[in-house]
């Protein structure tokens, strides 16, 4: 559905991201994990059509992304991006949600009856129809990144990219969001989602994609990806894998007796 062929990113004289091969499926959650600038956010944008590659290209259904127009992209790909920032000007949560709905309406922007469907739909998913006449200026942070999310699933995409869409959520906000992904893939949605937790990555993806300096260093089920010489080389040794449920690994932290972590010893 969305392919990424001999991909890769530079700046300069800088490699942000080597060449690599990927491909989101149907009915499928792919999972991207690395450390702090592994070039995560850089794919992403890459895969969204916002970053032109500096080698390869990105197919969406086969045709170039390149070749496609804005509107019809926005018809099949959308993208969440919890660094936004909030609107500053008034506006309810339903209308917000509502712009989701923009690349499929003509210029006077009319609501046709298919729109109003998957406008209640994405509300209905993302458990915000009692708030959705609230203004959007009030909402919390986790608030905001269940607002946009919504927002991208009333576009009803083919393709659905996530950056970090659990990095403002308790603990159970973020299981019911990754369940939800999970549940919309088997729609035959295909979700690409950037996460930094571990055992969430683990038990939810189809695909585990592990990316570091750049480099995809590691890609398939994750108890392929997530072994433990490999978390050593690029996490650092504090990390023990045990099976979990169906197959999926389950990691757990240990600090005794390591030395301090990189990030503190460069302080």
């Amino acid at each position: 559905m969305l392919k990424a062929e001999n991909l890769s990113f530079r700046v300069a004289e800088k490699q942000l991201l080597n060449p690599l091969h990927l491909e989101i499926k149907a009915g499928t959650v792919t999972v991207l994990v690395g450390p702090n600038g592994a070039g995560k956010s850089t794919l992403l944008k890459l895969l969204a059509g916002v970053l032109k590659p500096s080698t390869g290209q990105v197919r969406l259904s086969e045709k170039p992304l390149a070749d496609w127009s804005a509107q019809e992209r926005a018809r099949h790909l959308a993208v969440m991006n919890p660094r936004e920032p909030l609107p500053s000007f008034p506006l309810t949560l339903r209308e917000y949600v509502s712009l989701g709905r923009s690349p499929y309406q003509d210029w006077l922007g009319r609501m046709r009856p298919q729109d109003l469907e998957c406008l209640g739909s994405a509300l209905q998913d993302c458990g915000l129809v009692r708030f959705q006449n609230r203004d959007i200026r009030s909402l919390s942070s986790g608030e905001w990144q269940k607002v946009q999310l919504a927002r991208a699933l009333a576009q009803a995409p083919q393709v659905l990219l996530l950056d970090e869409p659990t990095s403002h959520l308790d603990i159970q906000a973020e299981v019911e969001v990754m369940h939800l992904l999970r549940t919309l893939s088997q729609t035959g949605l295909g979700i690409f989602v950037i996460l930094h937790d571990l055992n969430l990555a683990a038990h939810f993806s189809d695909q585990l994609l592990l990316l570091h300096q750049g480099q995809l260093e590691a890609q398939g089920p994750a108890n392929t990806v997530l072994r433990p010489e490999v978390l050593e080389r690029i996490y650092g040794p504090y990390w023990e894998v045990e099976p979990g449920k169906a197959g999926k690994p389950l990691l757990r932290p240990h600090y005794e007796g390591q030395e301090s972590a990189s990030w503190r010893k460069e302080l």
